[in-house]
């Protein structure tokens, strides 16, 4: 992933239940120059009081963010729309 110089896309279950897999995970995308998407209606589903799933982008806009909840999964799927810039 470090030498992919075009946009990029990261996301699902990162497994991040605890602050250290979390902070790990944020180092990482640093790393990559990779921006976190905030969901403004933020239902994505938690495991031991943490978010665990993540989208981060590079060389993308976020358009719109949904959260939908369901009783079908332990995880309410995530819906992001990019744009190329």
């Amino acid at each position: 992933l470090a030498l992919h110089t075009g946009p990029m896309i990261l996301g699902g279950d990162l497994n991040t239940w605890s602050e250290a897999r979390l902070a790990l995970l944020r180092e990482i995308a640093t790393r990559l120059d990779l921006r976190e998407v905030r969901f403004t209606d933020d239902r994505r589903s938690e495991f031991l009081g943490q978010r665990v799933d993540h989208v981060f982008v590079r060389g993308l806009e976020v358009v719109a963010t949904r959260v939908t909840a369901v009783k079908a999964s332990d995880h309410n799927p995530v819906e992001v729309v990019l744009r190329a810039r």
